[in-house]
């Protein structure tokens, strides 16, 4: 049946391609947690700030009671669009919304690749790793010339662009699976839409949305493997 499919090891078995991405990726992603603690500790160590454990805690739970189901929602949201390699690259360098799913979706329009195969890695990993090269280069020209940019910046009329750049990009994303699957997707639309008005939650908005999707695209695997046999 469906199940045991889905649990059989022809399709659990990773590739040795894949094996290496998620070597590298694990390895690297906590070099780059290392050395964001090593920040902190230098700074204490330079500016003679030692906060007590009591101190330490009490900023940290906060923190961590926030960011854990928050990571968990962004994990399983953005691991199906980007792929395993370039989620590494997109958790260390951030700017996932905004640029990581941007570039990649520019790229899969010139380039067609099969979802979630090795092709579509290197795609992905490349894409995420280009555009994390590009916000270095623009955060570095960004700092050197802030004294000359921030009047532009800080112009009137082209403030309504700022307020509906995330929109635009969501909207631009949205569009795609809403007409390449719209049975998922619609219904997904409805619960968001829903959990905004009546609950608010941003995380609880997101869960439902992507249990809605997954409901859904279950139950047209099932349809779909019952038409088939």
């Amino acid at each position: 049946d469906w199940s045991s499919d889905v649990c059989s090891s022809d399709l659990v078995q990773l590739s040795p391609f894949m094996n290496k991405i998620h070597t590298v990726g694990r390895i690297s992603s906590a070099l780059a947690g290392l050395s964001f603690v090593l920040v902190g500790v230098a700074a204490c160590i330079r500016f003679g700030i030692f906060p007590s454990f009591g101190q330490f805690l009490g900023a940290i739970i906060p923190i961590f009671v926030f960011m854990i189901p928050a990571s968990g929602v962004e994990f399983l949201s953005y691991l199906p669009l980007l792929g395993a390699g370039a989620c590494y690259i997109s958790f260390i360098t951030g700017n996932i919304s905004n640029m990581k799913i941007p570039s990649l979706t520019a790229a899969l329009q010139s380039i067609e690749v099969e979802q979630g195969s090795e092709k579509f890695e290197v795609l992905s990993i490349l894409a995420s790793a280009v555009a994390s090269l590009e916000v270095i280069v623009l955060v570095t020209l960004l700092t050197l010339f802030t004294g000359a940019l921030t009047p532009v910046l800080e112009w009137a009329p082209i403030q309504p662009a700022f307020t509906y750049i995330m929109p635009a990009i969501f909207g631009l994303l949205i569009a795609g699976p809403l007409l390449s699957f719209a049975k998922a997707t619609i219904p997904a639309l409805i619960m968001g839409i829903l959990g905004a008005v009546f609950i608010g939650d941003q995380v609880v908005v997101m869960l439902m949305c992507i249990g809605t999707a997954l409901l859904v695209c279950f139950f047209e695997i099932r349809k779909r493997k019952t038409t088939v046999s």
